[in-house]
């Protein structure tokens, strides 16, 4: 009867922890993203990232919605890499 719950319990956390996995593996992969979320996910200040989105061609504004294209916005992060 113990050995059951704890089982139960160890399917549990592994289940949690798959589903915490995904939601990460989602947030990274996501294609567009606000400039809020872009900074945080590239490690940048929130103007910085305005100013390089802006200077990739990677905004889209929808009304008053602003997004970033990651996929542009990356292409031209790699401009700047020193070799």
């Amino acid at each position: 009867m113990v050995t059951l719950f704890y089982q139960t319990a160890i399917d549990h956390v592994y289940f949690y922890k798959i589903e915490f996995a995904k939601l990460i593996i989602r947030y990274l992969e996501k294609k567009f993203v606000r400039y809020q979320e872009g900074a945080e996910k590239y490690s940048l200040g929130l103007t910085k990232f305005q100013a390089l989105a802006k200077e990739a061609k990677a905004v889209y504004k929808i009304d008053k919605v602003v997004l970033v294209n990651c996929e542009i916005f990356e292409k031209y992060l790699e401009t700047f890499r020193e070799y």
